[in-house]
C-alpha cells in the first residue's frame, strides 16, 4: 500500500510476454504483444532506466509489432513504449510515429496520447509554437470530458499541464507557467505516481529561474516520493538539484554530489535534459570558482543539444551558457 512492487510487476509482464509467444495466430500475438513490451519498456525506465530496455545504441527502439494506438489497450503499449523512445533520445522517431498515427482514425483516448507525444517531444527540441499547437488541441478533448486513465502508464492529463508550464517558461510568461504547474498539482489529486513527476518539473522549473530556495524543497519532495516508489531516475535528479541549490547558495561541499548525481543519471541512459543537467554543474563549478570546469561543462552541455536536438534549458541558463562561454 506504501510502495511500488516493481519486481513483482515487471515478472507478471514477463510472464504475460512468455505467454503470448505462445499464440499461434501470428496477428493475434502481435496485438497482444505490442501493449506489453510498451508497459515494460517504461516500467523499465522508471526503475532501471534504459540498460535493461532493448536498445539500437541510438535509444530505445519501439518494438516492430507495436500496434497503433487505436484501441484503449492498444494506446496503453504505444504510449509507453514512445515516451520511452523520446526520453531515451530517439526523439525525432517518437515524432514521427506520433504524426504517422496521426493520420489514421483514433479514439479519442488515442488522438489525445499521440498529440501529447508530439507536444513532449517538440517541447523538448524547442518547437515551441508546433508544441503548444499540439497541448491546445489536447486540452480540447480534456475539457470535452475525455477519460485519460491509461492503466500502466502515466496521468497524461498531469504531465501535458507540466510540459505546458516549461513551454511558458522558454517564451517568458512565467505566469502561465505557474498557473500549469498548478493545474497539474490538482489534476495529479495525490496521486504519488504523479506527484513524483509534478515535484520534479516543479524544481526543473525553478532551477531554470535561479530560484535555489524553492527548487530545494520540490527537489527534496521529489526524492522522498521517488525513493517510496523505487524510481531511481527521479531521485538523481532531485539529488543533482538540491545539491545544484546548495553550492549557489554558498555550500561548496555539495559540488561532489551533484558531480555525482549528474554521473549517475548518465549511467541511466536516459539522456532527456542532459543539456540542462550539464548547464547546472556548470554554474556549481562557476560558483566554486572553478571557471575552467564550468567552461568545459557548457561545452559538453552545447555539443549534446546539438547531437540530440534537446534545447530544453531556459533563457536564463542560456544566458548563463553565452555570458560564461560566448556562442559562434
Amino acid at each position: 500500500m506504501t510502495r511500488f512492487a516493481n519486481d513483482q510487476a515487471e515478472q507478471d509482464l514477463r510472464a504475460a510476454l512468455t505467454l503470448v509467444a505462445q499464440v499461434l495466430d501470428p496477428a493475434e500475438r502481435s496485438r497482444l504483444e505490442g501493449p506489453l513490451r510498451g508497459r515494460l519498456a517504461l516500467l523499465e525506465a522508471n526503475v532501471r532506466g534504459i540498460g535493461a530496455a532493448q536498445t539500437s545504441g541510438q535509444g530505445y527502439d519501439p518494438p516492430v509489432s507495436l500496434p497503433p494506438p487505436t484501441t484503449s489497450e492498444a494506446t496503453a503499449g504505444w504510449l509507453g513504449a514512445m515516451v520511452m523512445t523520446s526520453i531515451s533520445g530517439n526523439m525525432h522517431a517518437a515524432v514521427s510515429r506520433a504524426e504517422d498515427v496521426l493520420e489514421m482514425a483514433l479514439p479519442p483516448v488515442g488522438e489525445a496520447s499521440a498529440r501529447f507525444v508530439l507536444g513532449f517531444t517538440s517541447s523538448i527540441l524547442g518547437h515551441t509554437e508546433a508544441a503548444s499547437v499540439q497541448f491546445r488541441a489536447l486540452d480540447e478533448l480534456l475539457d470535452a470530458g475525455l477519460d485519460m486513465d491509461i492503466p500502466g502508464t502515466f496521468s497524461v492529463p498531469v504531465a501535458a499541464s507540466l510540459y505546458q508550464a516549461l513551454l511558458a517558461h522558454l517564451v517568458g510568461d512565467e505566469g502561465a507557467a505557474d498557473v500549469h504547474l498548478t493545474v497539474a498539482r490538482t489534476r495529479a489529486r495525490g496521486v504519488t505516481r504523479s506527484l513524483v513527476l509534478v515535484e520534479q518539473v516543479c524544481s526543473w522549473v525553478a532551477a531554470m529561474r535561479g530560484d535555489a530556495t524553492e527548487a530545494r524543497v520540490h527537489a527534496t519532495a521529489c526524492m522522498e516520493i521517488a525513493q517510496r516508489l523505487s524510481y531511481p531516475i527521479y531521485d538523481l535528479s532531485g539529488q543533482l538539484i538540491d545539491a545544484w541549490a546548495d553550492v549557489t547558495t554558498g555550500d561548496a561541499s555539495r559540488l561532489a554530489v551533484a558531480d555525482a548525481s549528474y554521473a549517475g543519471i548518465v549511467a541511466t541512459g536516459l539522456p532527456m535534459l542532459t543539456p540542462f543537467y550539464l548547464l547546472l554543474c556548470a554554474e556549481a563549478h562557476a560558483a566554486t570558482g572553478e571557471e575552467a570546469t564550468a567552461r568545459d561543462l557548457v561545452r559538453q552541455s552545447r555539443a549534446v543539444s546539438a547531437a540530440s536536438g534537446d534545447v530544453l534549458i531556459g533563457p536564463r541558463l542560456a544566458a548563463f551558457a553565452d555570458n560564461l562561454v560566448p556562442s559562434g
